[in-house]
């Protein structure tokens, strides 16, 4: 069962996108192309955003391209590209690529952020909150990081095939499961200085029990905001292709970088955030 599912088409329109965009292009290790869309902001010094989209997403699909529009009227830019295999991206798609495929497109980001990680911020939903966490394995230091339905990578798969899968799940309830992903996010979490703020579902079958537990209290742990909205995991992961009202906030605090580079003063994030309607989707 693969992690990393097929999404979108091979072709991204600049058209489609806010005025000024242009092609992103990455060359990875095997020689596969990680395509997308950087929307520069009108000030250099601006902040801007990395998109780890979830597992289907992608930046051909233009229903993902409204949170651009958004962070580009608050003058904030963007980085968004797909993952190996997926949508305007060449390769093959495996759970195996997507710590390599996260880490390059980090590395675009600060390179386009002039080097700058103070400048940085990650935004994700559902697996892309896997793909934050292995570049915070891998020692990444962003300004900020904003979560949609994150998900362990211990029990994504088994949560996964009970959802869909039930008979399956019952035939083989005995036998090991293997991390597709080897990466503990509870623990990237804790340890990051990041600014951190997490919207989960109020009806979440990824986190059941102690496993929302756990994530609120790394979350808490780490200083950073937890909001629960009304809905189930796929109805907030869609949700996520749109600014959450509190994220506005998140983002209007973040300075606008210096050339010395002095290190970002963390900002107070908003507080309250009321219940929202999601309309549903599937990935």
């Amino acid at each position: 069962m693969p992690v990393v599912l097929n999404g979108g088409s091979g072709e991204v329109e600049l058209g489609h996108f806010p005025v000024g965009s242009k092609h992103a292009e990455l060359e990875v290790e095997d020689g596969s192309k990680l395509r997308g869309v950087y929307v520069p902001a009108d000030d250099p010094r601006a902040p801007i955003v990395l998109h780890l989209l979830r597992s289907s997403g992608s930046v051909t699909f233009g229903a993902e391209h409204a949170v651009l529009f958004e962070l580009n009227e608050m003058g904030i830019a963007s980085l968004m590209l797909d993952y190996r295999g997926v949508g305007a991206s060449s390769g093959s798609r495996s759970s195996a690529n997507l710590e390599a495929d996260a880490i390059a497109m980090y590395g675009e980001a600060v390179r386009l952020a002039g080097g700058i990680e103070d400048r940085v911020y990650v935004r994700s939903a559902s697996l892309g909150t896997l793909a934050t966490a292995l570049i915070l394995k891998d020692g990444a230091n962003p300004a900020g990081i904003s979560m949609a339905v994150p998900v362990r990578s211990e029990t994504m798969m088994q949560h996964y095939l009970k959802l869909r899968m039930p008979w399956l799940i019952r035939a083989i309830a005995q036998l090991p499961f293997t991390n597709p992903i080897d990466v503990d996010i509870l623990q990237q979490l804790r340890r990051s200085t990041a600014r951190l703020m997490v919207h989960t579902a109020s009806n979440e079958y990824y986190l059941p029990g102690e496993e929302m537990n756990w994530m609120r209290q790394a979350v808490e742990d780490a200083g950073g905001d937890w909001f629960r909205v009304e809905g189930n995991h796929y109805e907030i992961a869609i949700q996520s292709r749109r600014m959450f009202p509190a994220e506005r906030g998140f983002y209007e605090a973040a300075p606008l970088a210096i050339a010395s580079a002095v290190p970002v003063a963390s900002a107070p994030a908003p507080q309250a955030l009321g219940e929202i309607s999601a309309t549903q989707e599937e990935e």
